[in-house]
């Protein structure tokens, strides 16, 4: 049985060890002429022959009982080398199918930035076989000469300097939005350059693993677009539910205004009252500069997220504005207690957002029992400012609260409810890396959402 040797190091060693004991034993018995047996020897210097060129031949049996033995234990070696070769073999085998099914590109390239090793998935993007890579370099193939040595007008870094990067320092390199020209076209891609070693552990290559997320990239624009719609239908949505509320809310202080207005003239010769009434005015006019504030804040939106540093007590307390209609008309009192200084990094007209949200459902939740509260507050922790909106309610089954954040799903009646509120105030809140939950161990419904503290994202701004 004829087989390649496979150039493998354990099998290499067992075939040292192998070759040595064997050689040995042959010297031994050539030497003694007395036991000498021309056709038995010839056998065997035939076999190591066949052996030294990779070749597994074993020896037929003799029935000299001494070289027998001998015999033996070179056809037992000749096994187990068989053996381990069809192993390694077969598990070479394995790892090519796995390297060249991949759509991914997979490379390996010398010092001299020639290519060692393709697999098809980067051979097939180019129309070449990886045949066609061996000996060549990325200039070889027709790659532009600025992504391959780089621009530094441009930004281009280059293929080759970053090759060089990782050969010369030892450290695999991980490379977010890799450029690369596939047909004319610029795909992006991300990719992880390696050092290869030796046995000796010297690096001789780089090793590349790049995959395409041209696709992926463009379809995470697509989700950001639509949840930017999403969001801004779900704030149209509170802002219908919350018209008839505001309305009124406007409407008081507007008729106050009316009739202190329609009094100032009694009041010319009175300076106590026409002051006093013309505080009345004042104050109403504040109250509905604060509504439509809040109101243009919290319709306004963007096409993208810009974080700056808040004080979020002064975005729970705008919120407040924007729900005590509902709060009135349902005869649920919302207190706030928090910090003089909670700063974060956000989006404000968004987690307003969230806010209202959460105090409209607390709101909302309670209406029907007989004690209604909502209450709002912050803490500090080490690295977190947690803010907890608790209503008088006493909790929510398991059921319900293992769909809770699901898109459309909603306990309110029909036409009541979109179901996409506390869907969309997760999606938001993960935009500022921050969570939300519902805390299981509290005697009433509690909602709580941790902001990491405005210092730790301190690069964000």
């Amino acid at each position: 049985m004829n087989q390649d040797f496979p150039p493998h190091s354990e099998v290499c060693l067992l075939a040292s060890k192998a070759w040595r004991a064997l050689i040995g034993r042959i010297s031994e018995y050539l030497m003694d002429e007395q036991r000498k047996k021309p056709k038995a020897v010839q056998d065997i210097l035939t076999a190591l022959a066949d052996l030294k060129v990779g070749r597994f031949t074993e020896i037929a049996p003799v029935t000299d009982h001494d070289l027998s033995q001998v015999i033996d234990q070179f056809n037992e070696v000749i096994r187990v080398l068989q053996t381990q070769t069809e192993k390694v073999a077969s598990e070479r085998i394995l790892l090519e199918e796995i390297i060249h099914s991949t759509p991914d590109w997979i490379f390996i390239k010398d010092l001299e930035h020639r290519y060692v090793k393709v697999n098809q998935g980067y051979a097939s993007a180019l129309h070449l076989k990886p045949s066609d890579f061996i000996g060549k370099t990325d200039l070889d193939l027709g790659f532009p000469e600025e992504l391959v040595r780089g621009n530094a007008k441009k930004g281009i870094t280059g293929f080759w300097p970053l090759d060089d990067q990782v050969t010369t320092s030892g450290k695999t390199l991980v490379l977010e939005n890799d450029p690369a020209v596939i047909d004319g076209e610029v795909h992006i891609f991300h990719t992880i350059k390696a050092p290869v070693r030796n046995h000796k552990n010297e690096v001789y290559g780089v090793l590349g693993f790049a995959r395409d997320i041209t696709a992926l990239i463009s379809l995470q624009k697509n989700l950001d677009s639509e949840r930017m719609k999403s969001v801004k239908n779900a704030k149209l949505a509170s802002l219908g539910e919350m018209s008839a509320g505001i309305a009124h809310e406007i409407n008081n202080p507007l008729a106050i205004i009316d009739g202190a207005v329609s009094l100032l003239p009694r009041f010319l010769n009175d300076p106590d009252k026409m002051n006093s009434k013309i505080k009345a005015i004042k104050r109403s006019c504040d109250r509905i500069s604060a509504i439509v504030k809040g109101l243009k804040k919290f319709s306004r939106s963007g096409d993208s997220i810009e974080l700056s540093r808040h004080d979020l007590a002064s975005i729970v307390r705008e919120s407040l504005v924007l729900i005590d209609s509902s709060s009135k008309r349902n005869s649920t009192p919302v207190t706030f207690d928090g910090m003089k200084d909670a700063a974060i990094f956000c989006n404000e007209v968004e987690i307003e957002q969230v806010l209202v949200n959460l105090m409209n459902n607390a709101i909302e939740a309670v209406k029907d029992c007989s004690d209604r509260w909502v209450k709002v507050s912050i803490v500090e922790s080490d690295e977190y400012i947690r803010l907890f909106v608790m209503d008088s309610g006493k909790g929510i089954s398991e059921e319900v609260r293992t769909r809770l954040f699901e898109p459309f799903f909603t306990t309110k009646k029909v036409g009541e409810g979109t179901g996409l509120g506390l869907s969309i105030s997760r999606g938001i809140l993960d935009e500022h890396s921050a969570t939300i939950s519902l805390l299981t161990d509290s005697p009433n419904t509690c909602f709580e959402i941790r902001f990491p503290k405005a210092e730790k994202l301190k690069n964000v701004a």
